[in-house]
């Protein structure tokens, strides 16, 4: 095939015959995409088996999970945070059963990200011919935003897979309009998709836009009261959640607001600009290829803009092969997202975090936009050597990362800091009582994350009696992350009530440098001290 409008695209078509070059070689690019997701598969399991220390925003949302049970979840949330009651639910079941420690807190995130590539899989076969479907899984095994969701305790690795559930079901669907299964399975996932992501409500919005013309075609009592049945779904399980877990949640205090207003603040980038039709315009184009289409890679201000390009020439390949249902689709998706972010709902121009319910559409527009380019060689050697080539690239791409995480097995200097300091506090105190001299909010959540790991032995400034401490423990160990200040005679004096005697044997200071001169320095000291004999 040499032009875009020959080119054989399988997408929502019942029957479909690989020609010419693409049968003769479709083993091989098997072969070649089994390949592609092995090396994804390791990136994945390497980086969440490295185990990297919790950082800020994680050990915000995480913090609230030691004081709360599965009822709790409903809300107030503490510090700001959003997510999905699922996902809460999830995380905290995971928690209390298998501990504390990062591989617990993020299996529901990790077993998210095994899952999406699975479904991938599966939307790239109904959806595209065999160069397009090895080259579009290549693409989404090797994007660094897919790849690292599941080993991050946050929901954005559920956004992805709830995303891809839905559509899997209604690609099966839109091919094969004569097996209901697809449509039951389809309206049993979406309540759970609603309850577990906050954009699945666009993309279950979206499919249910690109179902209804084909239902309508149907004229199948059965099937328009199972169409019938997933609106319904949809609309009271958004309504119960709205009301039951997000109005709480936003109206959760944070100092003198509350977090609809933090959230208003933290993502105002992510909403168009109404007064100026010029900011508008620039606003819209480095949204679209900016972070949301980092895939592979990419960034911020049109750094996107070549995966855009390649989507492109697959939206107009499907458009010229009449393969409307899926643009339909995918269209109806990105209007919603829009409207809301229009309505200041939900962010539009943000990072991949709060995108990733529509990286399976950049990936697979990319990736027969790819095939397009690779078909036009008329040489079968050609295109073979071309999509080797393009099949390294990408590999190289995620070998790369799984390297450059071995190496660097944390997100940022703090989280690891925090972490080794509380590791080796832990270590070295044994059984004794460990007395923050800093309330429980007045400390970094990183710190305050890793002190509650620790359990009951801790003791904040707020909580802590020193004669009762000083009369019955005989070892203590002190830490605060305050500015230097001489605290040993406010700590001696403090002891002192519980008439016994004290002395201060070990202080261990340490200073974290910033990475950039915006960053202050932290600081951290430990004391040990011991009650004297008598």
């Amino acid at each position: 095939m040499s032009t875009v409008a020959s080119l054989p695209i399988p997408v929502l078509l019942p029957d479909h015959h690989p020609a010419g070059w693409e049968k003769a070689n479709a083993r091989k690019l098997r072969l070649l995409a089994f390949g592609l997701v092995a090396i994804g598969l390791l990136w994945r399991c390497s980086r969440y088996f490295l185990a990297f220390p919790v950082w800020g925003d994680e050990a915000m949302l995480l913090l609230n999970y030691f004081t709360r049970d599965f009822g709790d979840l409903f809300g107030p949330i503490d510090n700001c945070q959003i997510a999905p009651f699922l996902y809460h639910a999830s995380t905290l079941a995971s928690l209390k059963l298998f501990g504390s420690g990062e591989l617990s807190v993020r299996l529901p995130s990790f077993l998210a990200c095994l899952g999406s590539m699975v479904l991938f899989w599966r939307l790239a076969r109904l959806t595209m011919p065999p160069l397009a479907r090895t080259i579009a899984i290549g693409i989404f095994a090797m994007s660094i935003w897919p790849a690292t969701m599941g080993s991050l305790s946050k929901p954005y690795a559920l956004d992805l897979f709830m995303s891809l559930a839905l559509l899997v079901a209604a690609v099966s669907w839109l091919r094969y309009p004569a097996r209901l299964r697809p449509l039951i399975g389809l309206t049993a996932i979406v309540p759970v998709a609603i309850w577990s992501s906050y954009p699945a409500v666009f993309v279950a919005s979206g499919i249910g836009i690109a179902l209804l013309p084909v239902v309508w075609r149907e004229r199948k009592p059965t099937v328009w009261v199972l169409f019938a049945i997933y609106g319904l779904l949809l609309v009271g399980s958004f309504a119960a959640h709205y009301l039951l877990v997000s109005v709480p949640h936003m109206a959760s205090a944070v100092g003198d607001t509350n977090t609809a207003e933090g959230m208003q603040n933290y993502w105002k980038d992510g909403f168009p600009p109404s007064a100026d039709p010029i900011a508008f315009v620039r606003w819209f184009v480095l949204a679209h290829t900016g972070q949301m289409a980092a895939y592979p890679l990419g960034a911020s201000d049109g750094g996107s803009s070549l995966t855009v390009f390649f989507g492109m020439i697959g939206i107009v390949a499907m458009w010229r092969g009449g393969q409307r249902s899926f643009l339909l689709l995918v269209s109806s998706v990105f209007g919603l997202w829009f409207t809301a972010a229009c309505l200041h709902k939900y962010p539009y121009n943000t990072s991949c975090r709060l995108t990733q319910h529509v990286a399976p559409f950049y990936c697979l527009l990319a990736g027969l936009g790819i095939a397009v380019l690779v078909e036009r060689w008329s040489q079968p050697e050609r295109r073979w050597r071309a999509t080797l080539g393009i099949a390294a690239l990408l590999g190289a791409i995620g070998i790369g990362g799984t390297v450059r995480d071995f190496v660097r097995p944390y997100r940022d200097l703090e989280a690891q800091w925090a972490r080794s300091l509380m590791d080796d506090l832990a270590a070295r105190s044994g059984d004794d009582a460990i007395l923050v001299l800093q309330p429980a909010k007045g400390i970094s959540p990183l710190f305050a994350w890793q002190l509650g790991r620790q359990g009951d032995r801790v003791i904040w400034a707020d909580e802590i009696d020193w004669a009762h401490v000083g009369r019955t423990r005989s070892s203590l160990w002190l830490m605060t992350t305050a500015l230097p200040a001489n605290e040993e005679p406010v700590i001696a004096a403090s002891l002192a009530s519980s008439g016994q005697g004290w002395r201060c044997v070990e202080r261990t200071p340490s200073i974290l440098s910033p990475d950039n001169a915006r960053s202050p320095f932290q600081f951290c000291r430990v004391y040990h001290w011991v009650r004297r004999e008598p």
